[in-house]
């Protein structure tokens, strides 16, 4: 008799310990999972329209006025003092390296680098560094005098990570008179953590 109770309590202390363990593993690998970050989980933050439309009005303003209708001299402050070089170029007192003034742009203005790289490459008979020491040649651009006042905008939502923003413009001949329209995508993406603008078309 007392061998089958020592029995019955050996077998008992096993099924106890069998149930801790289950218990423990199960415990513990729901942490596990549940401490995991799952596949595909981290979303893009969306981005409202009022937000697009303000990241467009600044930037759009500075690129037109620093790049399609002039060289960007006004963030640089070119000092006069110094003289000229021999392409009639004045050396910035402000950013003084090609780098300094895209990081300018791409942070204060929401652009991406793509964008800056082409906005700079477009004026890299103006803007360019030497001697660890950038310069700019004053020069004025030529807009299309064909465009007219802005006369509508639309967001579209093309996926997650881009966004279009059309801006329609009326045509106008020499006299002013409506002769059509004009429609430019400007793009928003989503990189590196954040919403950046990736074209504001020219025309």
């Amino acid at each position: 008799m007392k061998q089958i109770v020592n029995r019955l309590l050996i077998i008992s202390l096993v099924l106890i310990m069998l149930c801790g363990c289950g218990s423990s593993s199960s415990s513990s690998s729901g942490s596990s999972f549940s401490g995991s970050t799952p596949a595909g989980s981290s979303s893009v933050p969306d981005i409202s329209d009022s937000e697009i439309i303000r990241m467009y009005d600044k930037a759009s303003s500075y690129v037109f006025q620093n790049f399609y209708s002039a060289t960007p001299y006004r963030d640089l402050d070119p000092d006069y003092s110094a003289g000229m070089d021999e392409n009639f170029a004045f050396p910035a007192k402000q950013y003084k390296t090609l780098a300094e003034f895209k990081d300018h742009i791409m942070n204060d203005y929401k652009i991406s680098e793509t964008f800056a790289d082409r906005l700079l490459s477009s004026v890299s008979h103006q803007l360019y560094e030497k001697d660890s020491q950038l310069y700019i040649a004053e020069a004025d651009g030529q807009m299309d005098q064909t465009v007219g006042n802005e006369i509508g905008r639309e967001v579209i939502r093309q996926n997650d990570t881009t966004v279009i923003l059309k801006v329609t413009y009326e045509k106008v001949d020499d006299n002013g008179s409506a002769t059509g329209s004009l429609v430019l995508d400007n793009v928003f993406v989503y990189k590196n953590g954040k919403w950046v603008i990736d074209s504001i078309p020219n025309f």
